[in-house]
């Protein structure tokens, strides 16, 4: 029985380490280590020597980290919208 398997029979969800989450986000896997350092990375696992990162955590993560959408400026006098 394979991972995959075994995380489908009991409703686990994938876990990535280190190399997989830098991969994934296009980052070297130091600057990984890094955030975790500061505090500032997604919550992982470390299970023995390794860091695993649930897939969920990582969605959480990167959307408390996204940026906001741009404003639209308000129409003003000076513009042809704000006369």
């Amino acid at each position: 029985m394979g991972m995959d398997d075994l995380n489908t029979r009991y409703e686990l969800e994938p876990l990535l380490g280190i190399s997989e989450l830098a991969a994934y986000l296009g980052v070297p896997a130091q600057r990984i280590y890094d955030w975790r350092l500061a505090g500032q990375g997604p919550r992982g696992y470390r299970i023995g020597r390794e860091l695993k990162f649930p897939v969920s955590e990582v969605r959480r993560w990167l959307n408390e980290h996204a940026e906001p959408p741009p404003q639209r400026d308000e129409p003003n006098a000076s513009t042809p919208e704000g006369r």
